[in-house]
């Protein structure tokens, strides 16, 4: 299926507001992004960048820091979590397992795959929209991240400096202007494994 396909399939779905997505053309795509684009897009008016642990400490409030080794409904239909030395450290009427590819150590059953990928960011970079391309590149309150690798039957999190190499010839394959203004910049990075399944 093309990425054009693809986009129309996207925009077509009746779960989304119809003004939610705009499909683009290649002149439209290039006048968002500020780069010449060689294909159109799919514009997601509403979609929006954000920081995980804002959104955490606003749902959550208190937070009971533990590595959970073990999750066990209880006969009355509660969830005992305990530690690796068998400690409970809550029990609750609700879990929400948001533990990556480390949710298979928990609930054994679900067919996680492990894939590992690292994102490198820098603290400087004007990028004005989030956009995706088979890599992305995403505005952050003092830089850009972009990225990432996705490597099968990799299981490790070093940082890898020919992994910042490879997102950053992704990134000037997708967006060559804000490449060349990160020339020289120094780049942090973070690995970490997704949780893929086999569909």
């Amino acid at each position: 299926i093309s990425d054009s396909r693809r986009f129309d399939i996207i925009a077509e779905q009746d779960l989304f507001e119809p003004q939610d997505f705009e499909r683009l053309d290649a002149a439209q795509s290039s006048d968002r992004l500020g780069e010449t684009a060689l294909v159109g897009g799919l514009w997601m008016a509403r979609a929006l960048s954000l920081e995980p642990e804002s959104v955490l400490q606003a749902w959550l409030g208190p937070v009971t820091q533990g590595a959970v080794t073990s999750l066990k409904r209880e006969p009355e239909g509660r969830w005992t979590l305990r530690d690796g030395h068998g400690k409970i450290l809550a029990t609750v009427d609700q879990v929400f397992v948001a533990a990556g590819a480390g949710a298979s150590t928990l609930l054994s059953d679900l067919p996680f795959v492990p894939v590992r990928g690292q994102a490198s960011w820098t603290e400087s970079g004007a990028l004005h929209t989030a956009a995706a391309w088979g890599g992305y590149a995403v505005p952050t309150r003092s830089g850009l991240l972009y990225g990432a690798t996705h490597d099968r039957g990799d299981t490790q999190t070093d940082i890898r400096p020919d992994d910042n190499d490879r997102n950053r010839a992704v990134l000037e394959a997708g967006l060559p202007i804000l490449a060349g203004q990160l020339e020289g910049q120094a780049v942090q990075a973070r690995a970490s494994l997704r949780a893929t399944v086999p569909d």
